[in-house]
């Protein structure tokens, strides 16, 4: 009887380099909903109707990343730009919301907004709810975009950003047999 070993094969995995931009800033939250969501319908109409939504580079390369990152349950790039070329209504409550939608539209950024975090002022013992947008940009992505579009926003509607905050963070990329939103690489073989 003869026996034949095949060595076990694991797909590498590459680790692409992100960074992840924190903007922490104080806005009047009427005018902030007013701009954000104005800039938000704006981005939203670009792809309205569109069909060849998918060949926006930026949702190449966040397709190739198997989970973002980000809280669960929040929009994504691709789902936001897909929805909007259907024609679907655009999923933003809150101030934040509608400008991390507006980046994500515009960008292919991926974006979050949080709205729960307090932190003191300046000045004796005044506290202020400062609101919070975390941005991701790979190599490729225009984050400078991104954040001039946020910080502009938060400019027009009378905000300040109180703090920025830049970390590098490893993403895992899948490779050949990950299939992403934009259906199966060619040429991928399932994993073993």
């Amino acid at each position: 009887m003869t026996v034949v070993v095949v060595p076990s094969v694991h797909r590498p995995i590459a680790l692409l380099p992100c960074r992840q931009i924190t903007l922490s800033f104080q806005a009047e939250q009427t005018r902030l909903r007013d701009t954000a969501e104005r800039l938000a319908q704006l981005c939203h109409r670009r792809w309205l109707g569109r069909s060849d939504f998918d060949m926006f580079p930026p949702l190449h390369r966040w397709g190739t990343v198997p989970s973002l990152p980000l809280p669960q349950g929040l929009p994504t790039p691709h789902s936001l730009i897909s929805a909007a070329a259907r024609g679907a209504h655009l999923a933003a409550s809150t101030p934040v919301e509608f400008l991390a939608a507006a980046i994500m539209l515009s960008t292919g950024c991926p974006a979050a907004a949080t709205t729960d975090h307090l932190a003191r002022t300046p000045g004796p013992s005044r506290t202020a709810q400062l609101l919070s947008l975390s941005i991701l940009a790979m190599d490729e992505d225009d984050a400078t975009l991104a954040v001039d579009l946020a910080a502009t926003a938060i400019a027009v509607s009378g905000g300040r950003i109180a703090q920025r905050h830049e970390d590098w963070i490893p993403l895992d990329d899948a490779l050949p047999e990950h299939t992403g939103t934009h259906g199966p690489v060619a040429g991928s073989v399932p994993a073993a």
